[in-house]
């Protein structure tokens, strides 16, 4: 008889094999750029040779430790499966740390007045995500710091944006309330036109991530980058070798048997993805340059709409009692995709300018950084309206396309997951690995070391901006 098998006590990666630049196209990205901590930290593990390798049994191995592949970890967790979660980078690192926290409603995707599939698929997330925030579902989120309870939604004064402001009104589960302008904040107070408020919750990624990395600790681990080997994909589940680091500095090689594999490793899903047999080119990746504020900036967060797109999202992140990060996403971001720095900054002076104009940057600094969405491949490359998940035999592959799609995500693969738990349960025991490291939350990507500029050289009459423009 087979003997008792307890919880697994581990955790999954975003690659193993090293994770591909993140300006790929395709699930084929060429050639490999690993990321600047992933050499170090591969150069610092040596086989050890002396140690038995150890065996890992579960129901399923989660790869990618970002907000998805911990709610998903979570999901199964709670739904009495084994589970454990492998992780070659820190928590987080790429989508997840580089997000802005919003829990969309929907609203941003009706803004050509017609309730669109996007809008449609995501107008629950903050009713669903608020229950856990509040204690009331699982996860309970209650530690979960949020930088703002909404968003506030205002647009510039062209008639084109007046009729898609209307459309933010339709069929919505968190629609627009209008702001009284004694409630309005400082930067809004001498806008000409309409203030809406958003009750769309705005998480802090790295907090999110540590409630529950917290909650489930001894089923996340550290795997060597690169180290994944001897894959067998059968119909009743998958074995495969990988290492594991250890504090001595050494590998530990662990033999894995799993009924299922879930890839939830961002842009690493492509390395993933051939790794376990799977060439089809699934995946495509639609770049931003995110710019990121700091200095005495107020704390805010928002949108500006013009016509039917969001011209600027604002979230603000607060560091100390005297300096405020703001992360600038929508149209600047998308634009920003295809500029270098220099040319970026003083464009994001000038639309500040435009949509804020009460917004002083005399005393503030700049940086960007690179935020790449991985997503399933859609024709023309457009946005997916929903997350997708594919079941392809025993390996599960999950794009969430939004960080608020995670909970519609992980409640997807928990169903997958558990239906092959009952077919073909994978039996054995699961030895300690108790000794094994544990990976750490990433770092904002705005703290890695990031060279920051001062915007007071482009606010002065915005001649540095118009210089630039005409030597281009």
């Amino acid at each position: 008889m087979p003997r008792s098998r307890p919880s697994p006590q581990m955790g999954s990666s975003r690659d193993a094999a090293s994770p591909p630049t993140p300006t790929g196209s395709d699930d084929h990205p060429s050639p490999v750029t690993t990321h600047r901590d992933i050499p170090s930290v591969a150069r610092l593990f040596a086989a050890d040779t002396t140690r038995q390798p150890r065996e890992v049994v579960a129901d399923a191995i989660v790869f990618g430790g970002g907000v998805t592949g911990l709610w998903i970890l979570d999901d199964l967790t709670r739904a009495g499966l084994r589970v454990v979660l492998f992780e070659a980078d820190a928590l987080g690192r790429g989508q997840t740390v580089g997000s802005q926290g919003i829990i969309h409603g929907g609203a941003k995707y009706a803004l050509d007045g017609v309730l669109s599939r996007a809008a449609v698929a995501i107008r629950e997330m903050p009713v669903l995500w608020r229950t856990c925030l509040e204690g009331r579902d699982h996860p309970d989120l209650q530690p979960v710091a949020r930088r703002a309870e909404g968003c506030f939604l205002w647009h510039t004064g062209s008639i084109r944006s007046r009729l898609g402001w209307l459309g933010a009104h339709l069929g919505l589960r968190v629609a627009p309330a209008g702001v009284p302008d004694d409630a309005l904040p400082g930067i809004l107070r001498d806008f000409a036109g309409a203030v809406a408020w958003m009750p769309e919750p705005v998480v802090d990624p790295r907090s999110l991530l540590d409630v529950l990395r917290s909650r489930h600790h001894t089923r996340i681990l550290s795997i060597v980058p690169g180290s994944i080997s001897n894959v067998c994909v059968r119909s009743n589940g998958v074995r495969f070798g990988v290492s594991a680091g250890t504090a001595s500095g050494t590998a530990v090689q662990l033999h894995v048997r799993a009924g299922s594999v879930v890839l939830a490793a961002g842009t690493g899903n492509a390395r993933l993805r051939q790794r376990f047999g799977l060439s089809k080119p699934l995946m495509q990746r639609r770049p931003l340059r995110m710019v990121a504020l700091r200095g005495p900036l107020p704390e805010f967060c928002g949108h500006c709409v013009d016509g039917a797109t969001t011209r600027v999202t604002i979230t603000s992140q607060r560091v100390d009692e005297a300096t405020v990060v703001w992360q600038i996403g929508g149209r600047l971001a998308e634009r920003g995709a295809t500029m270098n720095p220099g040319d970026l900054l003083p464009l994001t002076v000038q639309e500040l300018g435009a949509v804020l104009p009460r917004l002083d940057l005399q005393h503030v600094e700049a940086t960007t950084y690179v935020a790449v969405r991985a997503e399933r491949a859609t024709p023309g490359r457009r946005r997916p309206s929903r997350p997708a998940v594919l079941a392809e035999g025993p390996v599960i592959t999950v794009w969430p396309t939004k960080l608020a799609f995670a909970p519609l995500a992980a409640a997807e693969v928990r169903r997958r997951v558990a239906l092959r738990a009952r077919e073909a349960a994978a039996t054995g025991e699961c030895d300690p690995l108790d000794d094994l490291p544990r990976p750490n939350v990433a770092s904002f990507p705005w703290d890695a070391g990031n060279q920051w500029t001062s915007l007071g050289r482009y606010t002065r009459d915005g001649a540095a901006f118009r210089s630039r423009r005409r030597a281009g």
